[in-house]
């Protein structure tokens, strides 16, 4: 099955054991914000998002919700 990955690892994260995800990308997808064309606050949000998901707690979010990776 092929399917977005943060998805799978949701619905997997407490199923039963022996499926698992393979540690394979067949494309890379990011997300983003859509923002104005001279969004004055751009700055200000990247940083901001940057110290949020370098923080211990985002990985802790990411492990609740998605299990281990």
């Amino acid at each position: 099955m092929i399917y977005d990955e943060p998805l799978l690892r949701y619905l997997l994260k407490d199923a039963e054991p022996g499926i698992e995800i393979l540690p394979r990308t067949i494309e890379r997808q990011d997300y983003a914000f859509g923002l104005k064309p001279g969004f004055a606050q751009r700055e200000e949000l990247n940083r901001a998002l940057l110290a949020q998901i370098r923080g211990t707690e985002w990985q802790e979010t990411l492990n609740r919700y998605l299990g281990q990776r």
